[in-house]
């Protein structure tokens, strides 16, 4: 058998470890993360090629993963610079580069969703919410079978509840769960059933909503959403005593999953809400605090963080206003001011800016 020349072999290792080192994150349970080259994705499957065995297409089941982080090398210019304006909050700036990518014809089909995707994002979070709606729409359009189908819809529907436009999200929900029955998402239309029962809680429907969300708590496809839901619901209800102990339980269920900051941040929310309305302003801020801190690991701006942070500092103001000593009542109400600056930074415009301010106000 010939050997080829040193020269030649060595090129050859550069070239298998050149190739793109794609990272697939799979959801709590469903697998170990891997990494390799990711060739083809779809809402349905996606397909990767392991540094070891180059042209060997293996595939990994779309639900189940929840994350792909892209290879450096295949990060264009615009695409590295919508990441860092999004990273450092210029919206605008990010909304612009990932808007280019998607008409790169260099960019690989990985990047170019991921741009679409970022795109959307970057629209929800800057509160442009019919921007978010078209960029949506335009996902599903040009890219009708994209990795990110599920999330395009998501994002509609909450852009449409943002702006109470309930006939339309109504609409957005019945094309998402035909899409999943005609495709085979039997998870999909559990989650549609789920959003309906947001729908309703927009009418202030609770008990309807509440039967809804009890019905998939502790389903594995559509398990965090339904318990989120549930605890709005109880919190809505005023039932004080199943909150906190729902919550409880949340809490216990959640600890330790490296993808449940969401449910656990609004876990501590729902413990807090029945303190702080049971008249334990000091036992609700810390778990308002706790609900912060899940986000800091989690890196995830969500309306639970919103919660936390507007909830977290009129609950700390409540705690200043009860204190008798100067020294701790300026301590705590500089505290409470302080997470109405987050709130501010994170969240500009927020509903519960308000009712925090009235509370720092009432400190004397």
């Amino acid at each position: 058998m010939r050997q080829l020349p040193a020269a030649c072999a060595a090129l050859l290792l550069a070239a298998a470890t050149a190739r793109a080192q794609d990272t697939i994150k799979f959801k709590e349970g469903q697998g170990s993360d891997l990494q390799g080259e990711v060739v083809g994705l779809t809402h349905k499957v996606v397909e990767y090629e392991l540094t070891q065995a180059p042209g060997v297409k293996q595939p990994a089941d779309a639900k189940k993963i929840a994350e792909i982080i892209p290879d450096g090398s295949r990060r264009t210019f615009d695409y590295a610079t919508g990441e860092t304006a999004l990273a450092s909050g210029d919206l605008d700036q990010a909304i612009e580069r990932f808007d280019r990518v998607t008409r790169d014809a260099r960019a690989s089909e990985l990047i170019k969703q991921l741009a679409y995707y970022l795109g959307i994002k970057c629209r929800w979070e800057k509160g442009d919410y019919a921007g978010a709606v078209a960029a949506a729409q335009r996902l599903r359009k040009e890219r009708p079978d994209c990795f990110y189908l599920r999330d395009s819809f998501d994002y509609e529907v909450r852009a449409h509840l943002a702006k109470g436009d309930i006939n339309a999200a109504a609409k957005t929900l019945a094309d998402f769960e035909a899409k999943g029955k005609a495709d085979g998402m039997t998870d999909w239309p559990k989650s549609a059933e789920v959003m309906r029962g947001r729908l309703l809680e927009l009418q202030g429907k609770w008990r309807e909503a509440l039967a809804i969300h009890r019905k998939y708590a502790r389903d594995r496809d559509a398990g965090e959403d339904a318990s989120l839901g549930e605890l709005r619901c109880l919190a809505a209800l005023k039932d004080w005593p199943a909150l906190t102990s729902r919550a409880e339980q949340v809490i216990i269920d959640a600890k330790g999953k490296r993808s449940a900051a969401k449910l656990l941040t609004g876990a501590y929310n729902a413990k807090g809400e029945a303190n702080l309305n049971s008249g334990k302003p000091k036992e609700a801020l810390l778990d308002f605090l706790q609900g912060v801190m899940v986000l800091n690991k989690g890196g995830e701006t969500t309306m639970e963080h919103e919660a936390s942070l507007g909830l977290g500092a009129l609950a700390c103001a409540r705690v200043a206003a009860g204190h008798k000593v100067k020294a701790d009542k300026d301590r705590y109400k500089e505290r409470a001011q302080a997470l109405v600056a987050e709130l501010d930074k994170f969240y500009p415009g927020s509903s519960y800016r308000s009712d925090a301010l009235k509370a720092i106000q009432e400190v004397k």
